[in-house]
């Protein structure tokens, strides 16, 4: 992937993010049989996955057990 107006450091947390977005799609399926996320769940999932801390809030039916 070529982004020339990122720095390196910028490029590979882009080119992370794209990946882990296709792993967490695939698992998405693999587990619980549907092929998108609700509003806000894979971006709850992927601040996890850096290890960033999260409060999340959502109504019932949201999607909370997901993430």
């Amino acid at each position: 992937v070529d982004v020339p107006f990122l720095s390196p450091e910028e490029r590979c947390a882009f080119i992370l993010k794209i990946v882990m977005k296709d792993k967490l799609k695939s698992l998405l399926k693999k587990h619980w049989q549907v092929d998108h996320f609700r509003p806000l769940q894979e971006d709850i999932c992927l601040q996890l996955i850096r290890g960033n801390d999260c409060l999340v809030i959502l109504p019932t039916g949201g999607g909370k057990s997901l993430c």
